[in-house]
């Protein structure tokens, strides 16, 4: 969280959402997303995992984009 505070600090626009969950994150900015815009999930290099109230979790970013795209498509 603090890291995040800090970024926001930093923000002069307000034209923006801050969402804490990652995954619930990804699945905005792929929802708001439209035709030639670029979404670019940063922060986590080549982790395949979260670390969560002391536990570590399996979650990648990559896994996550696809699965995401395969239910938009799905859905259409």
């Amino acid at each position: 969280m603090d890291i995040i505070n800090d970024i926001l600090e930093g923000c002069e626009k307000k034209n923006f959402s801050a969402v804490l969950d990652r995954k619930e994150a990804i699945k905005v900015a792929l929802d708001i997303a439209r035709s030639g815009d670029i979404v670019a999930i940063l922060g986590k290099g080549n982790e395949d995992y979260i670390k969560m109230n002391n536990q570590i979790i399996h979650f990648n970013d990559l896994e996550e984009v696809k699965k995401l795209i395969l239910e938009n498509n799905s859905n259409e």
